[in-house]
């Protein structure tokens, strides 16, 4: 109405004259009465309202609903703490959103597999689609064009292509372990690090990052930190919550601005590469987009934007990196074990490969209780749903941000005993335990074949080369603290030392032996990785 108005004054001539005060006082009076309206029926709605209720939850206020409980820290515990007393199954509200939290796997199954038609979207997060112009896979709705999108990704990462990938694994593993002989510090974070992002840039772009700093490796991480701390904000949060006011002007959302400057640079880190990946003599996944009927049904950015943003998703393995050592130290009877199988399997004068993998149980029983043990997307990653659902009387209004609350499942007393304790041989005695690691229905990690074998040739070759033990300052030993944790929607620990001591002379001889052949191989990747 303001704008109307606005127009007229500039379009008509007006007369110079004072409103009425009474108009003003009319007016007033109008929009109060109005307010005091709308208030009311937000207070009295539930009161009759006939609809099914919401899952069970802590108590809801009008028009805020459960925002003011909405924990500082500790996110994780108190919706575990919520889940004891209420259910498997919360509806939260938040502001305008519906929040509907799966405290169980049985609950998560029924919904997001059984159900995958309907739970198969993403929840409509305006601050988080600003910052990526609604271009990232993990985060566009179920329609039309998100299979586009994951025909394409399949095509790079299904379960065959993964196979050949492998080749490039077995090399950038060769110098992680190399890496790991000179580290100092927290530095042994650095090495898993380049090593995830190395192998899907090499992917993507036909080019290995070598280095443990590269320029390349540090702007990744900036455009990493900026949109987790820019969605994360507690002021940015209210976005979301609220979602009508994403209509206000960029002056009033900073977010919007912040948005497109992140867009842009992004954008421009992706487009440099993507060019340079066209010009380089081999294969990769920019070269591959080119020939893609899928490729083809998306507009040129959005497809430099998709293959961009895997260099980041790739990375986030390296937090279970992070956690595995983080086990190594904690748990050493847990690690004597593995070493002892890999070395009865392997040996001592080779470093193992994926062909021992069928002959390795306990190896693969310690990383999926890594895994579960300290899960890195604690609420997984949201889903929404397309419509309306009925679940054990219980309404699920469309469009609700339905969380897979890894956290609380992995922890779940009912399923694994002793759930708080680190025991990888629960996964040889019962076959049947749920594994959560890499989501639920249609929107599972499609990720998953590539991660799954950089887990185990980079766990399975660093035990087999060294030994993980704290670290010692001034002959003090460095404590670790099992729960601090950064409670981000990607976890990782807080950052710490440690010690890795290769275990005899004859392996770290194998080690150095095998990093000073990469250059040999390096050359065949591309022939290798491609289809």
């Amino acid at each position: 109405m303001d704008t109307v108005q606005s127009l007229i004054n500039i379009t008509l001539p007006q007369p110079e004259i004072e409103a009425p005060a009474k108009l003003e006082y009319d007016r007033t009076r109008i929009l109060s009465i109005a307010a005091v309206v709308f208030l009311g029926y937000l207070l009295l709605r539930p009161l009759f309202d006939k609809r099914l209720p919401l899952p069970p939850a802590p108590t809801r206020l009008p028009l805020l609903g459960n925002l003011h409980q909405f924990p500082a820290s500790n996110l994780w515990g108190t919706y575990k703490k919520w889940h004891n007393q209420y259910g498997p199954i919360m509806g939260l509200k938040y502001g305008q959103r519906t929040v509907i939290s799966l405290g169980s796997h049985e609950v998560a199954k029924d919904l997001l597999e059984k159900r995958s038609n309907i739970y198969s979207s993403r929840p409509n997060f305006v601050v988080a689609k600003a910052f990526s112009n609604d271009a990232n896979s993990a985060l566009i709705a179920y329609d039309e064009r998100w299979k586009t999108h994951h025909s394409l990704l399949s095509t790079f990462m299904n379960a065959r292509m993964a196979a050949k990938y492998q080749f490039l694994q077995n090399i950038e593993s060769k110098q992680a372990l190399h890496d790991l002989m000179s580290v100092q510090g927290t530095e042994w974070m650095q090495v898993f690090h380049r090593y995830t992002i190395s192998v899907t840039f090499t992917l993507a772009y036909g080019e290995r990052i070598p280095e443990l700093y590269d320029e390349r490796i540090l702007f990744i991480d900036e455009l990493t930190e900026t949109i987790s701390s820019n969605v994360e904000k507690p002021k940015n949060l209210i976005a979301d919550c609220f979602p009508t006011i994403s209509i206000l002007p960029s002056a009033l959302m900073r977010w919007k601005k912040q948005g497109k400057v992140y867009h842009d640079s992004a954008m421009k880190f992706f487009l440099d590469n993507h060019a340079k990946a066209l010009q380089k003599p081999g294969w990769n996944w920019v070269k591959e987009s080119q020939t893609s009927e899928d490729a083809n049904k998306l507009d040129r950015e959005e497809v430099i934007y998709l293959i961009g943003v895997l260099i980041e998703a790739g990375g986030s393995t390296m937090k279970t990196f992070e956690f595995f050592v983080m086990a190594s130290i904690l748990f050493p009877e847990k690690v004597r074990l593995v070493q002892e199988e890999v070395d009865r399997v392997v040996g001592a004068d080779r470093l193992p490969t994926w062909d021992d993998s069928p002959n390795l149980p306990y190896l693969h029983a310690f990383i999926r209780e890594v895994q579960r043990w300290r899960p890195i997307f604690p609420f997984g990653v949201p889903h929404s749903n397309l419509k309306e659902d009925v679940y054990n009387g219980f309404r699920i209004p469309k469009d609700s941000v339905v969380l897979a609350n890894h956290w609380a499942m992995d922890s779940d007393h009912k399923v694994f005993e002793n759930a708080d304790d680190f025991v990888p041989e629960r996964w040889l005695e019962d076959s049947k335990l749920p594994f959560l690691a890499f989501g639920y229905g249609k929107r599972v990690c499609p990720g998953q074949h590539i991660a799954k074998r950089s887990l185990f040739i980079i766990i399975s070759r660093t035990l087999w080369a060294y030994n993980i033990t704290h670290a010692y300052e001034k002959g003090k030993k460095v404590e670790i603290d099992p729960h601090a944790i950064v409670q981000n929607i990607l976890a990782g620990p807080v950052p710490f030392k440690g010690t890795f001591t290769p275990r005899d002379a004859d392996r770290y001889r194998i080690l150095e032996e095998e990093f000073s052949n990469i250059g040999q191989d390096e050359a065949n990747i591309w022939d290798v990785c491609k289809p």
